[in-house]
């Protein structure tokens, strides 16, 4: 696994984050495992429901509060796709990890 130190990082420096509490956490986990699973590639397709089942969050609306925070503090860069059965696609910002 070549890339864990860098997931890693990129972990921590989201727990680091004062404003994000364990929802967000989880969601962002469950993105590097998705990410990992997609073999890295940028950026990643993933479609809500299954975040929310790799992430345990069971509410949509919770998702959607944490998927807009981490927009907001620039974790990741989200681009719907508005349509149902074509995943949105995701890219996990890694400049975070240096910080």
């Amino acid at each position: 696994m070549k890339k864990a130190p860098a997931e890693l990082a990129l972990l921590k420096a989201i727990q680091r984050h004062t404003g994000l509490g364990p929802f967000h956490i989880s969601l962002y986990s469950a993105m590097l495992c998705l990410w990992q699973e997609q073999q890295y590639s940028i950026p990643f397709r993933v479609t809500r429901s299954r975040l929310m089942q790799a992430s345990g969050i069971r509410s949509p609306a919770t998702h959607h509060k944490c998927l807009k925070e981490l927009i907001k503090e620039e974790y990741i860069i989200y681009e719907p796709s508005f349509d149902k059965h074509t995943a949105s696609r995701i890219t996990l910002i890694t400049d975070k990890a240096r910080m």
